[in-house]
């Protein structure tokens, strides 16, 4: 990941320095100096960044799922576990 791509994440989400900072659990100086080159981003950064992506791609797609679909599937998985479990 590069300093732009960094900066581009943060801001896509319209996060300041010291929201994402806290939340990859860093300084804001220290994330200020990973978007302006001065320090190297380390590969657990941009692996907790690809995880917050991740989060962010199953909670969009979970909440777009109706709710009535939801529970059909619990309901059928529910079945089909009864069945599996009394032969």
């Amino acid at each position: 990941m590069t300093a732009r791509q960094l900066k581009r994440f943060r801001d896509s989400r319209n996060l300041t320095q010291q929201q994402l900072a806290d939340r990859l659990g860093i300084s804001r100086n220290l994330l200020n100096m990973y978007e302006n080159q001065k320090r190297r981003i380390p590969k657990h950064i941009e692996i907790h960044l690809t995880d917050i992506k991740q989060i962010e791609k199953l909670t969009k797609m979970r909440s777009v799922m109706p709710l009535l679909r939801v529970r059909e599937l619990c309901q059928k998985n529910q079945k089909d576990l009864f069945h599996l479990m009394n032969g």
